[in-house]
């Protein structure tokens, strides 16, 4: 699927998510997750994009033939859409809106598809913090901070820990 083809991957995460549920109720949530999901694969239905819920309140999207360039324009409509139509659950409007990293495979900066994934959730991090409802590319990151990320993480795969007794 990826061979001779660049890639590009977005991480989407909804802001406030957590006072979601604190004040609506879980099964608001939830529906608001769901929605999401409907968007995101109805206005990424191309079959070389894969959309997928990363955890929590985390959504991804693996483009393939995209660019972070690309990726940020798409995803940025996408943005756009979502903040300007509430999500309507039982009645009620939830507003919901999203923080959104993209990045674009780079073989000399990504050693490994760990460091690539990292990269976009630092992205996604800046986004975060520089006030939410944005989109930030690895591009648009201070030098050295993806780096700064990784100290102390072994480029070594985990070893396997022995079974025990209460593994069987």
């Amino acid at each position: 699927w990826l061979s001779g083809a660049g890639v590009a991957l977005a991480l989407l995460d909804i802001d406030h998510f957590k006072s979601i549920n604190d004040r609506h109720g879980h099964v608001i949530g939830d529906e608001v997750l769901r929605h999401l999901a409907e968007r995101l694969s109805a206005a990424f239905p191309e079959p070389d994009v894969v959309v997928a819920r990363t955890g929590g309140e985390e959504f991804g999207l693996i483009l393939r033939d995209y660019d972070e360039i690309s990726t940020m324009i798409r995803t940025e409509a996408f943005r756009e859409a979502l903040e300007a139509e509430p999500v309507v659950c039982a009645g009620i409007e939830v507003p919901v809106t999203v923080s959104i990293g993209v990045g674009s495979f780079h073989a000399e900066r990504d050693i490994d598809d760990d460091g690539f994934y990292g990269a976009v959730d630092v992205a996604l991090y800046a986004a975060k913090q520089q006030g939410r409802n944005r989109i930030v590319s690895v591009s648009m990151l201070e030098p050295g901070l993806i780096a700064r990320r990784n100290i102390g993480r072994s480029s070594q795969p985990p070893r396997p820990r022995p079974r025990t007794q209460r593994d069987a």
